[in-house]
């Protein structure tokens, strides 16, 4: 199985980012094929797992950008 890109995109846009980070993971499931993706999408675990790492990089963005916020009201 190919490996999956974990680092998190810094485009300067979170929509960008997104769509990054979801190409990103697109990339390598293309040469799974489509019979296994489907399968792997009825699993309640694969979904699970998919929100949480979603849910984490958006919060660590997130978290980024009120850090660099915080330091410029700082200045």
């Amino acid at each position: 199985m190919p490996k999956i890109k974990t680092e998190i995109p810094n485009t300067g846009s979170l929509r960008d980012d997104i769509y990054a980070y979801l190409r990103g993971l697109s990339e390598p499931m293309k040469s799974i094929g489509a019979q296994t993706i489907r399968g792997l999408m009825m699993e309640p675990l694969m979904w699970n797992t998919i929100r949480a790492a979603m849910s984490q990089a958006i919060r660590s963005r997130v978290e980024s950008k009120d850090k660099v916020a915080e330091a410029l009201m700082g200045i």
